[in-house]
C-alpha cells in the first residue's frame, strides 16, 4: 500500500488539535479518513470508515480520550492506534498503552516522526497477522494426516520460504510503508540472502521490471 493510500482517522475533542493534526497527515503525504471526538461516535464512525491506521489526540478530558481509545481498539482489534499527545509522562504513556496504543507520539508532531510511527504499526500489524495463520505441515507430519486433515489448495502459511517458485532461487517483494520483507520471515523461515533495492538506483525503466522479475 502506497503511503500516499494508508488512511487515518483523526480522533480528538478539540477543533484547533485536530487541525493540526490534520496537517502533521497531509505533510506526511498520508490520507485522512476523517476525523471525530472521544466517545462512542468515534467507534461508531471508525466501524463505518475502516482506517489503516488511528490516530487518537491524548488531552482533556484525558479520562473520555482514554476510555475512547480502550472502546477503538476493543471494537477494531486490527486496526493500530496511535496516540500523540504534549504529555511526556511515563505514568501517562503507559496508560496509553495498557489502553491499547501501539505507539506514542509527543506533541506537536512532526510528519517524519507520524510516517515512521505509522509504517511501524503496520509492520507489527502485519507480522501479528502472519503469525495467526496456519502453518504448513512438515513432511512428517504430513505422513501422520489423514486425506481430510491434509490441506487443501490455497490454505496454509504463505511466508518467504513457502514462495520460492519452482525452479527458481529467488523472487521479488514490493516494498512500500505498509509492508517489508521482514513482515514476511517468521520463527523457522530458511533465508539466505535479502536484497533492498530501488530499481532507478540500478537503472531500469519501468518497462523493464516485469522482465527483470521474470529473471529471477
Amino acid at each position: 500500500m502506497p503511503a500516499a493510500r494508508v488512511r487515518i482517522l483523526i480522533v480528538g475533542e478539540e477543533p484547533d488539535t485536530r487541525v493540526e493534526l490534520r496537517r502533521a497527515v497531509q505533510r506526511a503525504q498520508l490520507v485522512s479518513a476523517g476525523e471525530v471526538g472521544f466517545g462512542p461516535t468515534a467507534v461508531s464512525y471508525a466501524a463505518e470508515t475502516r482506517p489503516d491506521v488511528i490516530l487518537l489526540s491524548l488531552e482533556e478530558p484525558l479520562a473520555q480520550a482514554l476510555e475512547t481509545a480502550e472502546r477503538l481498539t476493543q471494537a477494531l482489534p486490527e486496526t493500530p492506534l496511535i496516540v500523540c499527545s504534549s504529555l511526556s509522562d511515563p505514568a501517562m504513556i503507559r496508560r496509553a498503552m495498557l489502553v491499547g496504543a501501539q505507539d506514542y507520539l509527543l506533541r506537536p508532531v512532526q510528519p517524519a516522526h507520524l510516517l515512521e510511527g505509522v509504517n511501524g504499526v503496520l509492520l507489527r500489524e502485519e507480522r501479528r497477522r502472519l503469525l495467526r495463520m496456519p502453518r504448513p505441515a512438515t513432511a512428517a507430519q504430513e505422513a501422520d494426516l489423514t486425506p481430510s486433515d491434509r490441506p487443501r489448495p490455497g490454505q496454509g502459511r504463505r511466508l518467504v520460504s513457502f514462495q520460492i517458485p519452482p525452479g527458481k532461487r529467488a523472487f521479488t517483494v514490493p516494498v512500500n510503508v505498509s509492508r517489508s520483507p521482514a513482515a514476511l520471515i517468521a520463527p523457522g523461515d530458511f533465508v539466505d540472502v535479502i536484497a533492498v533495492m530501488r530499481f532507478k538506483d540500478i537503472g531500469l525503466a519501468a518497462g523493464e521490471r516485469a522482465e527483470e522479475r521474470d529473471l529471477l
